[in-house]
C-alpha cells in the first residue's frame, strides 16, 4: 500500500470516528451524504462514497481530488492537501519519537 492509499484509509477511517460508526449499508451512505451536504453544503453521492469504501467495485479505485477536498473538509480540514500533510507530519512525527526513545 502506498502512502496515498494510506492516507485515504486513514481519511475514512477518522470520517467513521466523526460519524461514530462505521459505515456498511446503503442506509449509512445516504446519511453520509446528507451530513456532508448539511454541514459543507457540497454533494458527495452515496454510491461515490459506496466507491470509495469499497461497498460497490469499480474498475478504476483512485477518487477525485474533489471527493477528498469535499471529505476531508468535513472532518474539519481545509482540503486533501492539507489533511495530506497533517498525516505526513504525524508519520514524521512518530518515526522521530520511536528513533528518540529506541
Amino acid at each position: 500500500m502506498d502512502k496515498i492509499d494510506k492516507y485515504i484509509s486513514s481519511l475514512k477511517a477518522d470520517v467513521e470516528k466523526i460519524i461514530g460508526r462505521k459505515l456498511c449499508s446503503h442506509g449509512d451512505f445516504t446519511q453520509l451524504s446528507d451530513d456532508i451536504f448539511q454541514n459543507n453544503k457540497d454533494m458527495i453521492s452515496p454510491t461515490t462514497l459506496k466507491r470509495l469504501w469499497g461497498y460497490l467495485k469499480q474498475e478504476s479505485p483512485s477518487p477525485q481530488t474533489r471527493t477528498l477536498n469535499v471529505l476531508a473538509s468535513f472532518i474539519g480540514f481545509t482540503d486533501w492537501l492539507e489533511y495530506c500533510n497533517y498525516q505526513e507530519s504525524q508519520n514524521n512525527y512518530s518515526s522521530e519519537f520511536v528513533e528518540h526513545h529506541t
